[in-house]
């Protein structure tokens, strides 16, 4: 069997079958999605709010979150990993016309 020299790079994966990158490799069989993998994905959101009441989370991302929307006051914003939109109650419509929120949780 010849030898397959394969340079290491950081980012890439290899399949184990051949020398050619997974992203390549079409006979792969795929039995999972990647969304399939996220396990914010089975956290309903009730169990979020409890965890992060319980851990004193929630109220101090809240006063964070004012504290830099105060300081910024935008035109325009965009929340990545805004969850339930806690801290959203600071969002002045006066001053922000434009809201948009990304949670990673499954819809309820």
């Amino acid at each position: 069997m010849p030898r397959i020299a394969r340079e290491a790079r950081p980012g890439r994966l290899w399949s184990s079958v051949a020398a050619r990158p997974l992203w390549l490799d079409t006979a792969r069989p795929r039995s999972f999605a990647l969304r399939d993998m996220n396990p914010w994905l089975t956290v309903s959101a009730s169990d979020y709010e409890g965890h992060m009441i319980a851990a004193g989370q929630l109220g101090a991302l809240s006063a964070i979150f004012r504290d830099v929307y105060l300081e910024q006051r935008p035109r325009r914003l965009a929340v990545l990993g805004c969850a339930t939109g806690k801290g959203f109650e600071h969002i002045e419509s006066s001053v922000t016309e434009h809201v948009i929120g990304v949670g990673s949780t499954r819809p309820i």
